[in-house]
């Protein structure tokens, strides 16, 4: 699922939610991101439900469907997503998907409750 999802023209970058129009997804109370989520929380996907919804790949945690708006690089590892330690971090404009091994790059997602 998240194998295919991958930038293939190197010009092409993440944007953030300002340059996306602003995040208009669900927000997570303050208290239930710093229990669950942050760098202080990382995780591997493969271990959790994923599925594709209108195009975007999605996986399930704590409750939430994290939905992948952008593909990540194509200069990451093939299995990203079985090796790679991820978390969710909150920045002022919405939230992304962090790397541990490419700390320099954010991808843009959505969160939607059950």
């Amino acid at each position: 699922m998240f194998e295919h999802f991958r930038l293939q023209n190197a010009l092409l970058q993440p944007h953030s939610w300002t340059e996306r129009g602003g995040y208009h997804g669900t927000r997570l109370p303050a208290s239930r991101f710093d229990e669950h989520f942050g760098v202080q929380h990382p995780f591997h996907i493969e271990r959790l439900p994923g599925r594709v919804s209108r195009g975007y790949p999605e996986f399930r945690i704590d409750g939430y469907w994290v939905t992948l708006f952008e593909p990540v690089p194509s200069d990451w590892a093939a299995n990203w997503y079985v090796t790679d330690l991820v978390s969710l971090i909150e920045l002022e404009d919405g939230y992304y998907l962090a790397d541990a091994r490419y700390p320099a790059v954010r991808i843009a997602i959505g969160v939607d409750q059950e």
